[in-house]
């Protein structure tokens, strides 16, 4: 199953309260982003594309496993996921920018 694109999405108590809290981006966040956040295609300004958190080392690594998938709609595209105090923006075919929850993959 994909999502479809042009259904509104019913949102829940929950999804409304996280996009409501959603803080803007500011040149200081552009500048400085959060470890937590993916603000620029490749993270920051020099395009790094390396992440600075801690959690995840060769020691453990291997221990990783799937949490969530989206299923997107069959096109041409390798999405880069912006990623913003937990929602994670994610431009897809046709032209289309997804709203999700980071924790479950919920479209919002």
């Amino acid at each position: 199953m994909e999502y479809d694109l042009v259904v509104p999405v019913a949102k829940s108590a929950g999804q409304i309260a996280l996009l409501n809290n959603l803080p803007p981006v500011t040149e200081e966040l552009l500048r400085n982003p959060s470890p937590n956040d993916w603000l620029h295609w490749g993270r920051t300004y020099a395009g790094q594309s390396y992440s600075t958190l801690q959690e995840i080392n060769k020691a453990n690594v291997g221990n990783l496993k799937l949490a969530w998938r989206a299923p997107l709609r069959f096109g041409s595209t390798r999405p880069m996921p912006l990623v913003h105090q937990g929602v994670m923006f994610l431009h897809t075919f046709p032209n289309t920018v997804i709203a999700m929850d980071v924790r479950n993959g919920e479209v919002l």
